[in-house]
């Protein structure tokens, strides 16, 4: 097993241990551009919190520096009531373990030179550097079946896969470090629609079984709705409104947000609000963001209807491989 998050006196909170994440006044610049301007947020555990908005407003970088892979200017980033903007070296290594991500892309995500068994076993060998090579294969395999992979799977290549395999075997590879937090970075975007449905089913029954927390980035209303509790709404990097998912989707309370509603199809939108006329003749967006920034309109978003009333249950649609998405 992982090894306990190290103890480090001087950036531990321990009135937010309880969160798996807490954000709070978070300031990114690239240059003089705030791309992260003073968000907070906090994502308890087992919770899915979604962060929406346009692309540019800064949900990448926000992200990015959830992951350590950014440090902020001011504000703090604490998982599990730890300082991660403040942790150096080891200790942020062992910090990571805990949070993992699953990328847009689960093609670019894998190495295309390596098996299915050498992807999934190589988080292994960092996690759990003491499991014989028996356990680790025992642990593969696990793995696999915990996303919907037989062992047959084990000796084929990314190129041999199809796209839902693939992501598949990323979010295995995710979970072999133990994570208590994903970082979903539009998990689904690339995929066909109807594998799309299948691995938001795997997404949701993951957290059911593992108790996972996620932090779910994405502009894709119908993604939003089908797994996130909690939703804060992003703009030119602040966040314009925060609430449970059903409250911020059916009675939106900004601007921006009514304007990203109104912006999905007719059907999708009706998925999201139920039939409600919520987001209709909305203003453009700009609610909530500062004054000297220009406010555009809001983006074209792709109807998830489909994606976000899916069935439970995984068609087995045939594959270039002979098996089911």
């Amino acid at each position: 097993m992982i090894p306990d998050t190290p103890h480090i006196p001087d950036t531990v909170d321990v009135s937010s241990a309880s969160d798996v994440l807490r954000v709070q006044d978070l300031v990114v610049t690239y240059g003089r551009h705030r791309a992260v301007d003073g968000v907070g947020f906090r994502i308890a555990p087992g919770e899915s919190y979604a962060v929406v908005g346009e692309s540019g407003c800064g949900k990448t970088t926000l992200a990015r520096t959830v992951l350590g892979l950014l440090r902020p200017v001011a504000g703090e980033v604490a998982l599990e009531g730890v300082r991660l903007d403040r942790a150096r070296g080891r200790d942020l290594r062992a910090l990571r373990r805990r949070v993992q991500i699953v990328f847009q892309n689960p093609f670019a995500a894998l190495d295309p030179r390596m098996t299915v068994a050498r992807l999934v076993d190589e988080p292994l060998r960092l996690a759990q550097p003491d499991l014989t090579a028996a356990g680790r294969a025992e642990a593969v395999s696990a793995l696999l079946a915990s996303v919907g992979l037989a062992d047959r799977f084990l000796g084929r290549r990314p190129h041999e896969l199809s796209g839902g395999q693939c992501q598949r075997v990323a979010i295995a590879r995710a979970l072999a470090m133990d994570p208590v937090l994903l970082v979903l970075d539009e998990p689904t975007s690339a995929l066909d629609v109807s594998v799309q449905a299948q691995v938001l089913n795997l997404l949701a029954d993951l957290r059911q079984r593992q108790g996972l927390a996620y932090l779910l980035i994405s502009h894709d209303l119908g993604v939003v709705r089908r797994l996130a509790d909690r939703i804060g709404v992003m703009h030119a990097g602040r966040l314009v409104e925060e609430g449970p998912a059903q409250q911020v989707l059916h009675a939106p309370s900004a601007d921006y947000t009514r304007a990203l509603i109104a912006a999905v199809p007719g059907r999708g939108r009706a998925a999201l609000v139920g039939g409600a006329e919520a987001g209709a003749g909305a203003p453009a967006p700009g609610g909530g963001a500062r004054a000297d920034r220009a406010a555009g309109p809001a983006p074209a978003l792709a109807s998830a209807s489909s994606a976000a009333t899916a069935p439970a249950s995984e068609p087995s649609a045939p594959s270039s491989t002979g098996s089911s998405q």
